[in-house]
């Protein structure tokens, strides 16, 4: 896991070697084991990298890496998890290796067997490869992104490429701004990330799934799509006690090949379903198999929020007594929580919904720890309905299309994983949902007071820098889950963990994430996936007697996340009146209403605050730390 970027002056000049290396080094907490650059085309072109060092330590590993031929050099961000299998590939066709990692099997079977390669990888990877013959630049991305890969053409002169934006800012020759429209829907819950977007302007995604070349002549990329879940999904009618068992044996080899590392690897544990599900499987393959990982591999760690909502102890204790297994717990109080907050939002250099400081907090805890590579639960509650939004987006489907029973089964479902004092209240807001007084008030609404934050309306205004296909049904069990993945909410959870982790020098991995996987439970049909009383019904099914049945049970879903609300109206109060007072005198451009600060500071001295308005309060702060 590293981090990678690249520099090509199209106007022939050399390119400035210290300014490179410092837009390199911008990286270094992404790889802070060893740097690397190297130079092509009469020095126009330039490839950089930063390593963490998880697979041969040894300095034949470190990167920017040449094919056996010298034809071929690479920069790679990432782990292909089969390389070992892929390497006996190229064995059998007399192909020689010098080292054990899979950054020279990337290489070799690109070599070998052009773009078309990408398609045998298990991973997760941002790379780019240059042609020496061809004078040729290839640049691709993994499935789903979870790798990130940030670029820029400038006024025709420069093609830049980054693993995070916050590298441009090095560089002399951009001009590194704000993208309002962008903001503006990511600060009302709309997500422009999945359309191949940053928050600033000029600053594009390589979208996920998909590679480009660049030669001397290209002024804009063109996005070629390698990967296509719409092209790979299967429908599974066997029975649900069939579906578990593949379920689980799929599962089982994805967290088994993901423990492949000369490192130390710990997995992240909250005690909800899908982390339990990561740890008991990871505990289960190390008690029985001989990877030559130390013992401390085992090792479930715990991010502790005491006598906070968002604290689940008690639950990772249960989890950890029914395998046996060690926890290390690790404290979210932060020492100068201010500061801490103010260097991470700028690190991660990105709008979020909340500071990313507590869940960082657990990779440097791991880091302190020895550990290097870190399992999580990431990317099952996309697939399976994990989320309760998607529920109540299904509930309001069958509605609209007479569904009454399906209907009722899945509101009932929802109510269900709420706090009972939430219950009545939610109850109500969901009965509503189906009343025709709701549907009038609604279209009259969209008409005298048109929301213009809104999905279509993003989808409309950023269009998409690759072709996206129509999922293969327009049917809403199929269609929610693939916005979900695809477009709203997992791209900013990938982004976001991997500047959590990658902050701190940790790499995470994620079993539920592997393209076999995935390619399986979009397969399902719905019922696998809610049940008559349940959501993610297969997980369920597949760790029966495999987890705690508590565990497999549970619908109160907490989620990780750093505690806004209860910062902002004690310990960080003071300091976040003082920015909003900042922001306010220097009438800096703002994502919402002109009057908002005012009233929120008004209300913050009558202690009359809402979710919402500290949720507004933050986005401002954060806009501010990333222009400033």
């Amino acid at each position: 896991m590293c981090g990678i970027t690249g520099l090509w002056n199209f106007t022939e000049e050399a390119i400035d070697k210290q300014l490179f290396r410092e837009f390199t080094n911008t990286l270094t907490h992404r790889g802070p084991d060893a740097e690397g650059q190297a130079y092509f085309s009469n020095e126009t072109l330039a490839l950089g990298h930063r390593r963490l060092s998880i697979l041969d330590l040894s300095e034949s590993g470190n990167q920017p890496m040449y094919s056996k031929s010298n034809r071929y050099c690479i920069v790679y961000n990432g782990e292909v998890f089969n390389f070992k299998e892929i390497k006996e590939v190229l064995l059998k066709k007399g192909i020689k290796f010098s080292n054990n990692t899979d950054t020279e099997v990337i290489l070799a079977a690109f070599e070998c067997f052009g773009v078309s390669c990408f398609e045998m990888f298990n991973g997760m990877w941002s790379m780019a490869i240059w042609d020496n013959q061809l004078q040729e630049l290839t640049l691709c991305r993994d499935r789903f992104g979870i790798k990130p890969f940030y670029f820029s053409f400038i006024e025709n002169k420069y093609f830049v490429f980054a693993s995070e934006t916050k590298a441009f800012s090095t560089l002399r020759f951009f001009d590194k701004t704000i993208n309002f429209k962008v903001a503006q829907f990511e600060s009302n819950g709309i997500s422009a990330y999945g359309l191949g977007y940053s928050n600033f302007e000029n600053i594009f995604q390589l979208m996920p799934g998909h590679y480009a070349k660049v030669t001397k002549k290209t002024k804009n990329i063109d996005q070629i799509r390698w990967w296509d879940i719409n092209k790979e999904v299967v429908a599974n009618t066997s029975s649900i006690e069939a579906q578990a068992e593949e379920f689980y044996d799929i599962f089982y080899n994805a967290c088994k090949i993901r423990l492949v590392s000369d490192v130390q690897i710990g997995t992240a544990l909250s005690g909800g379903l899908d982390s339990t599900s990561v740890y008991s499987t990871v505990y289960s393959i190390l008690q029985n198999n001989n990877l030559g990982l130390s013992k401390e591999s085992s090792n479930a760690y715990v991010a502790t929020f005491n006598g906070l909502p968002q604290d689940e102890t008690k639950f990772a204790e249960i989890a950890l007594k029914y395998t046996g297994g060690k926890g290390v717990f690790l404290d979210n109080k932060i020492e100068n929580l201010a500061q801490q907050i103010e260097e991470d939002t700028i690190n991660v250099d990105s709008l979020l919904s909340a500071p990313l400081t507590s869940v960082s907090n657990i990779y440097k805890g791991m880091k302190q720890n020895n550990v290097t590579v870190s399992m999580d639960g990431h990317g099952v509650d996309e697939f399976l309905f994990g989320y309760r939004d998607m529920l109540i987006e299904l509930y309001n489907s069958h509605l609209k299309n007479n569904k009454v029973t399906e209907a009722q089964l899945v509101k009932k479902y929802i109510i269900s994983t709420y706090l009972p004092a939430q219950q009545k209240e939610v109850q109500r807001y969901l009965e509503s949902l189906g009343t025709l007084l709701h549907q009038i008030k609604s279209e009259f609404n969209s008409i005298i007071r048109p929301n213009k934050y809104t999905a279509e309306s993003a989808k409309k205004q950023f269009p998409t820098l690759a072709k996206k296909t129509e999922f293969f049904s327009r049917n809403p069990e199929y269609l929610i889950p693939y916005n979900e993945s695809f477009e709203r909410t997992l791209p900013g959870i990938l982004r976001d963990f991997d500047r959590a982790s990658m902050m701190n020098g940790v790499e995470i991995r994620m079993p539920f994430m592997d393209y076999r996987l995935v390619k399986f439970m979009f397969g399902l049909p719905l019922s696998s996936k809610v049940g008559k009383d349940d959501n993610k019904h297969i997980l369920r099914e597949a760790m029966k007697g495999k987890i705690d049945e508590s565990l497999r049970l549970r619908k109160y879903k907490v989620g990780i996340g750093s505690p806004i609300e209860y910062w902002f109206k004690n310990e960080l109060k003071e300091w976040s009146l003082d920015l909003l007072t900042t922001i306010q005198n220097k009438k800096s451009r703002t994502l919402f209403e002109h009057n908002f600060i005012k009233n929120y500071k008004e209300n913050a001295l009558k202690n009359t605050l809402n979710a919402n308005d500290i949720r507004k309060a933050w986005q401002e702060i954060n806009l501010y730390f990333i222009t400033k």
